[in-house]
């Protein structure tokens, strides 16, 4: 797992726990085991979408309050030719213009629909 895989789950650990909330508590809402959240909190399984918004509904908090550690600013790209053409470049611009969390709910969006694309053969 990644960086942003601890962090997310330091970040609902932490939330968690300023609820008062156990592990087994937050497992039953979510309806999965306590090893999944806790694999979920120690950074050792990755959240999909789906439960990325269930566990902030759950904490009743916005999702990138669980990315406490992460930074806001947009990454700044290199000023070079980009292989991929005007339209790639202008919709990176559009990306790097949302506040963090359009940002975030766009990449839940899209790490979602990709889920549903492998689950759907052509």
């Amino acid at each position: 797992m990644t960086n942003i895989d601890v962090l997310l789950g330091r970040g609902i650990a932490d939330q968690r726990r300023l609820l008062g909330l156990s592990r087994a508590e937050l497992a039953r809402k979510l309806h999965v085991s306590e090893q999944t959240v806790s694999a979920l909190e120690e950074g050792q399984r990755r959240a999909d979408a789906k439960q990325l918004f269930q566990i902030a509904d759950i904490l009743g908090i916005d999702i990138p309050v669980l990315f406490t550690g992460v930074s806001d600013e947009p990454f700044e790209m290199p000023k070079l030719a980009s292989p991929f053409g005007q339209e790639a470049d202008t919709l990176l611009h559009q990306y790097e213009a949302l506040s963090f969390g359009h940002r975030s709910a766009v990449y839940a969006f899209l790490v979602a629909s990709q889920t549903q694309n492998k689950e759907r053969p052509c």
